[in-house]
């Protein structure tokens, strides 16, 4: 054989050789590499959770990019690089993300029921539609909060009592309203935000004053279907001046009324009265609106 025949057959050994060892210091087919030194041998590493011989979970699934979805189930999982990785998790101890809570298949994952949420202190029970552990929900609540009510917002039990306030009183869920037919919908005072108060579904008959102003199409707090209420109007005053006007609040000026005066009138320096836009808007004792202030015949 002569010498550049020879030189031939040398470099294509070692292009082999070098081939070979690029096969075999991974999956066949890819450059994916074990991060656990225990793993580091091809059989164990390909074996190891579900994989097949390129190196690809059988329990995987990737993004259009080729990263692996966070929300595969296997024993084992893929790095963004594909690098393989171990189980992230042999228990429920092991998950502690209130939205990743229960152990499955070695991959912490939402939660499917109370149970997944039990080692979470504060956080026991399952939000099922949402998959997160919560300290309370609108349908738990007298499990989770007792006499008290949970605010659907935060999911946190409040310090209100359940059923505890009266049709223009602030609330932070409906339980909190007294009345059986009252949820707690969010109101306004021109324009800006004042937060939930109980109000009155509408009647088939309608709605009676002082709370004649027809509210359409809104969601109380703990519901997320739409209905009409029996409110006040928002651009001329506020449950609280409201309030003060049919508990007959006494005062001297109009600072004490409502939230300070803009809503409402110290009448001749006596009582309370609202502001509003119609007769509608002032309770069935006082007569009629005058000048955008109720006003009983009386004065």
């Amino acid at each position: 054989m002569s010498n550049r025949a020879k030189s031939f057959e040398i470099t294509r050994f070692f292009a082999v050789v070098s081939l070979m060892a690029g096969l075999f210091s991974g999956p066949v087919g890819c450059k994916r590499q074990c991060v656990n030194p225990e793993h580091e041998d091809l059989e164990t590493c390909v074996s190891y959770g579900n994989w097949d011989q390129e190196g690809v979970s059988l329990d995987a699934t990737f993004t259009d990019s080729g990263d692996v979805d966070g929300s595969m189930a296997g024993d084992a999982g893929l790095t963004g690089d594909g690098a393989v990785v171990g189980p992230q998790c042999a228990s429920h101890l092991d998950c502690v993300d209130k939205g990743l809570s229960a152990c499955r298949n070695g991959v912490c994952s939402p939660c499917g029921a109370s149970s997944d949420c039990g080692h979470l202190p504060g956080l026991t029970t399952c939000d099922v539609a949402a998959g997160v552990c919560r300290e309370c929900t609108v349908g738990t609540e007298s499990q989770d909060c007792g006499l008290r009510s949970c605010n659907p917002a935060t999911f946190e039990c409040t310090h209100t009592l359940r059923q505890s306030r009266r049709v223009c009183e602030s609330c932070e869920a409906d339980s909190e309203c007294s009345d059986a037919d009252a949820r707690c919908v969010e109101l306004s005072y021109q324009g800006a935000p004042r937060g939930g108060y109980c109000l009155q579904q509408k009647p088939a008959g309608g709605c009676e004053r002082p709370f004649g102003e027809v509210l359409t199409s809104r969601r109380s707090l703990s519901n997320t279907v739409p209905g009409d209420f029996c409110g006040i109007p928002e651009s001329a005053t506020t449950c609280e001046a409201v309030r003060d006007m049919v508990d007959k609040k006494s005062c001297q000026s109009n600072s004490e009324c409502g939230i300070g005066g803009s809503d409402s009138q110290c009448h001749y320096g006596k009582v309370c009265y609202a502001r509003c836009e119609t007769g509608d808007h002032c309770p069935g004792s006082i007569q009629f609106c005058d000048q955008g202030t109720c006003r009983d015949m009386v004065f």
